[in-house]
């Protein structure tokens, strides 16, 4: 309807539009009009990496390095065992870890609990805040483990943090060929295609090949390997 200017209803209108207008911005803000499917995790995780994704992130990781992990981990907004047993949820953060507990706390998010048993969905940006926080939690143990680490090329940097969300940095500096690979790097006195050669000789990486998840893990280092070759 048309209104006069000095009609109340007028300003109610226009409060009413602003109102509405908010609305569609949140629903934009948590990302409600999203295609998931559901049914392929990688699809989903690169939907709602591409819609919260901005260069202005403070992440320590290249986005083509971020885009690509949040794609092999998949994305699922309700809790689930993974291939490992594990039970996991949003971009393969694992729920039954203390460390996830303080990395939800980090993004602002208080009912950690609440989401491993399965009482409180988070929403889609939610989840994406967790994976930037992961990264940067992982970038900066990594950092505080192997002084130097930071000086090491984005692509080097890339594969060690898709290392460390494999692991987890305790398992990972358990590692003494890795560990000693990668401190050799940092020095200059050792070579990239050492330290591949390490990460693709873990027990980790092969001695499952039976199971269905060592095939995975098989395929995820592999990725992994071209990442710090540059390739």
């Amino acid at each position: 309807e048309k209104y006069d200017d000095d009609d109340d209803r007028f300003y109610d209108a226009i409060d009413n539009a602003i109102e509405m207008m908010n609305e569609d911005d949140e629903e934009e803000d948590e990302g409600l009009g999203l295609d998931i499917t559901r049914t392929n995790t990688t699809q989903d995780a690169f939907t709602v990496f591409d819609h919260f994704y901005s260069s202005k992130d403070c992440v320590d990781m290249s986005r083509n390095g971020l885009r690509d992990l949040a794609g092999r981990e998949g994305y699922r907004e309700n809790p689930y065992k993974c291939t490992n047993g594990i039970l996991t949820a949003g971009f393969g953060a694992n729920l039954q870890q203390s460390s996830t507990a303080r990395v939800f706390e980090a993004a602002g998010i208080y009912n950690f609990d609440d989401v491993k048993n399965g009482n409180a969905v988070l929403s889609h940006r939610e989840w994406y805040t967790i994976l930037l926080k992961h990264v940067n939690t992982f970038a900066t143990e990594l950092n505080t483990a192997f002084p130097g680490y930071n000086t090491l090329p984005s692509n080097v940097k890339d594969g060690m943090i898709n290392v460390t969300y494999q692991l987890g940095i305790t398992s990972l500096r358990k590692k003494e060929s890795v560990v000693k690979a990668l401190k050799n790097l940092i020095k200059k006195e050792g070579s990239k295609e050492d330290l591949v050669e390490a990460i693709m000789n873990m027990e980790v990486v092969y001695k499952e090949k039976k199971k269905k998840y060592g095939e995975i893990y098989k395929t995820r280092f592999g990725c992994i390997k071209n990442y710090i070759l540059g390739k």
